[in-house]
């Protein structure tokens, strides 16, 4: 019997996850389909209640639904109720259960680039505090990394962001200070949507003060090199784009649904063929 599984915002249009999904449903030799739904958020309620009544069989959420799902959920994983947001819905039985993939799925591709050990000694700056960013606090704070400073343009919704995680070493401050003394981070992580296509030219902050040595990653994939890589990579630092976190996020959820892992090589091909 054929799965049904979708991705649910507002709006979905440009979205790659569908394209990307049929290639790892593929590698999995998996009857299933994924589509890209537009739901308006007066129209929430009536697809989650699809979902529980059997016609859809797991969901992605992207904005602006990842908290606005949780009052019609049955239960959180410990990641989406530390987080307090969802991007991926599992149906057992009439229960929905929410999910969180996005800062596994960024430490996963992470760790793929940085030697465990440094992390665990590292001073970190994330730049920006929405979603992404939270759940990317999150997971950098549960693999037990040494610092973390969010920078943010509003200090406010930084420090908003930081009182979620009191128990662990992390910091707000505003975009401007960072900016005038990069030198002290190991690693910069990106996660705000300044360079994402078509703004292609656009750079959240200026990178003269940066050392050598730090690693810069990033979460946007369209455009697979964004201006912030491309500068880092310039001036001789090593970086990570944001294709690897958008496909171990995706991974993970397959792997919520279906018990088992796709293959990620014709994932991300797929990806780099439609970004480039």
């Amino acid at each position: 019997m054929e799965r049904k599984y979708g991705l649910i915002g507002h709006p979905v249009s440009h979205s790659l996850s569908p394209q990307m999904h049929a290639a790892a449903y593929q590698s999995l030799h998996l009857d299933a389909t994924y589509e890209a739904m537009d739901v308006p958020p007066v129209q929430l309620k009536a697809m989650l209640h699809k979902v529980r009544a059997g016609n859809i069989d797991g969901l992605n959420v992207t904005l602006p639904h990842k908290v606005a799902v949780l009052p019609y959920l049955d239960e959180l994983d410990e990641d989406a109720h530390a987080i307090g947001a969802v991007n991926t819905i599992v149906r057992c039985g009439h229960r929905l259960i929410g999910k969180n993939t996005d800062g596994t799925g960024y430490m996963t591709a992470l760790l793929a680039r940085v030697d465990a050990r440094k992390l665990a000694c590292a001073n970190v700056l994330v730049i920006g505090a929405g979603g992404a960013a939270r759940a990317i606090v999150y997971a950098l704070c549960k693999h037990g990394v040494g610092y973390v400073t969010v920078a943010n343009r509003t200090l406010t919704r930084a420090q908003q962001l930081v009182a979620h995680f009191p128990q662990w070493p992390v910091k707000a401050a505003p975009l401007l200070q960072v900016e005038e003394d990069l030198s002290p981070y190991d690693v910069l992580i990106q996660t705000t949507s300044v360079g994402m296509t078509p703004h292609v030219r656009e750079i959240p902050l200026s990178l003269e003060t940066l050392a050598q040595h730090t690693f810069v990653s990033e979460i946007i994939y369209h455009p697979i090199e964004t201006a912030l890589i491309k500068t880092a990579k310039a001036r001789g630092n090593k970086t990570s784009p944001g294709i690897g976190m958008f496909v171990e996020q995706a991974a993970l959820s397959i792997y919520y649904w279906t018990q088992r892992w796709p293959d990620r090589v014709p994932m991300t091909e797929t990806v780099l063929k439609l970004t480039k």
